[in-house]
């Protein structure tokens, strides 16, 4: 009889920590990306920052977390959002945290919305950080010449890590 009346709480107890949800942020995470790639910048957003609320710098999942809020911001017409695009991704630069492909995702996000300053700054962590890199300096030019096209004035930050070229 006591198995019975306990058998109800049991069964509550193992399926409700396998559902995830708003304290996990590894299924936060993956509903920021989900959402990101679905077009849902806002939930997107609120995604990623609860999971960064929920973990340390030191987590693994933080640096995913704080890569998609980078990137949901980085897509935002905002210039406000762009400058915290930057200052996040650059925040987790600095520890080391990201790789090359990561700087071309968001420095790309930030130029298809104009924010070429911001983007500059992305090319020259990027640099810094890899400076032998064939693909850091594709990310310089690609940056640069997306400026030139639409008739935008090149960063100067550009200028000074070898940029040279234009647009064709």
């Amino acid at each position: 009889m006591k198995l019975r009346s306990i058998l109800p709480a049991l069964l509550l107890a193992l399926v409700l920590p396998a559902c995830g949800g708003a304290d996990d942020p590894v299924e936060l995470t993956r509903a920021g990306y989900s959402q990101l790639n679905s077009g849902n910048a806002d939930g997107a957003r609120e995604s990623f920052e609860g999971a960064r609320a929920l973990l340390q710098p030191s987590d693994p999942e933080y640096v995913r977390a704080t890569l998609g809020l980078a990137q949901v911001l980085a897509q935002s017409s905002s210039k406000e959002d762009a400058a915290r695009a930057r200052d996040t991704f650059l925040e987790l630069a600095r520890g080391g945290a990201v790789e090359q492909g990561d700087y071309r995702i968001v420095a790309g996000a930030l130029v298809s919305n104009r924010h070429f300053e911001e983007a500059s700054a992305l090319v020259e962590a990027g640099m810094t950080a890899y400076p032998e890199s064939e693909r850091m300096e594709k990310l310089r030019d690609y940056v640069g010449d997306a400026a030139t096209k639409i008739g935008a004035e090149v960063p100067a930050g550009l200028k000074g890590l070898g940029y040279v070229g234009g647009a064709d």
